[in-house]
């Protein structure tokens, strides 16, 4: 007689036998992952603020032109030229970003109701540059024009990418490495501070339109907020009263795709000069262990750069530089981390 155990495994080899043969053949078990519209399916009507809500109790009214307020199946959506994106955050709120309307809302797929977060046109009276920067997203203030794609961050943060403006914004939603709560205090070290609840942009030149062209300088502010100091200088380059320095017209041209890690490094992609970029975070932070070690990873053997500075724009892949970059110039290697 076998032993138990011979016997036990010999028993367990023919039924996984037996349920091959027959798991070839069996019939396909359908499972719920069919795609479904979350949003816009049946427009509110008339699509202005005050519209009672389809399927929510009588009074319960939209807040805007867009459908705000009420279920987002029932929500009214750019159609045309369409370059936005969806963004889902790890708390599974779902962000929407449409590019045709200039508006960004979020999804809460517990209510599936739609709220704006930023967009519409409008700006605060105390907003920093004229895309309403400084502004509290949630007023659904910013006059964003041919936006494109979207990104976010390690902690759920959305970043817009304005394309014709030049601009790369961030939307503090939580507390991170970039986004505070209460009035933000920038230093030398960690410049690049955003109020919980309110706008920012990243990298860009705010005089978009006006000029910007060419392949911005590596090593440069890639970011500022009018009135704060950047290592030790109170000169805004980026939005003093709305004019660039020449030095720096060109600093983010076309940004496209973007994203953030846990050190608070914002990474995009400019279109027309094709490079990847950073707009390097604080070098320590309450919110990460340790240094953040793209300090060392951009001034390592065979870098251009012998220092960094956060809140500066570096150029990862593609050609890169201290000063503006020409073909067959710069630094091409990064040795990427993990974390």
């Amino acid at each position: 007689m076998l032993p138990r155990f011979r016997l036990a495994a010999a028993t367990l080899s023919l039924l996984c036998a037996i349920f091959t043969l027959s798991a070839v053949a069996q019939t396909p078990i359908a499972l719920p992952y069919t795609m479904t519209t979350i949003a816009g399916q049946t427009p509110i009507s008339p699509a202005a603020a005050g519209t009672q809500c389809p399927g929510l109790p009588t009074g319960v009214k939209s807040t805007d032109a867009f459908g705000d307020g009420c279920l987002a199946v029932n929500g009214v959506f750019g159609t045309s030229l369409l370059y936005g994106g969806v963004l889902v955050d790890s708390n599974g709120m779902i962000y929407v970003v449409d590019d045709a309307k200039f508006v960004i809302h979020k999804i809460n797929p517990a209510t599936g109701i739609m709220t704006l977060v930023a967009g519409g046109n409008t700006a605060c009276g105390t907003s920093l540059t004229t895309y309403g920067d400084g502004c509290p997203a949630a007023t659904g203030t910013g006059a964003f024009t041919a936006d494109r794609a979207a990104g976010i961050d390690y902690y759920g943060n959305p970043m817009w990418g304005a394309y014709s403006s030049h601009l790369l914004h961030m939307i503090c939603i939580n507390a991170s490495p970039l986004c505070v709560n209460g009035t933000p205090a920038p230093t030398a070290a960690n410049p690049i501070q955003i109020q919980v609840g309110y706008m920012g942009y990243v990298a860009g030149c705010a005089t978009g339109t006006a000029g910007v062209s060419g392949t911005g300088p590596d090593n440069a502010p890639g970011f500022t907020i009018k009135g704060y100091s950047i290592s030790g200088s109170t000169t805004n380059l980026f939005n003093n009263g709305g004019t660039c320095s020449a030095t720096f017209v060109g600093e983010t041209n076309r940004p496209e795709s973007y994203s953030g890690d846990v050190y608070g490094n914002i990474y995009y992609y400019e279109s027309v000069s094709g490079r990847y970029r950073v707009v390097l975070g604080p070098l320590t932070s309450t919110y990460f262990p340790g240094n953040n070690p793209l300090y060392a990873a951009l001034t390592q053997t065979g870098s251009p750069w012998t220092t960094v500075t956060a809140g500066y724009a570096y150029t990862i892949a593609g050609l890169a530089g201290t000063t503006t970059t020409t073909k067959g110039t710069g630094w091409r290697r990064l040795s990427l981390y993990q974390r």
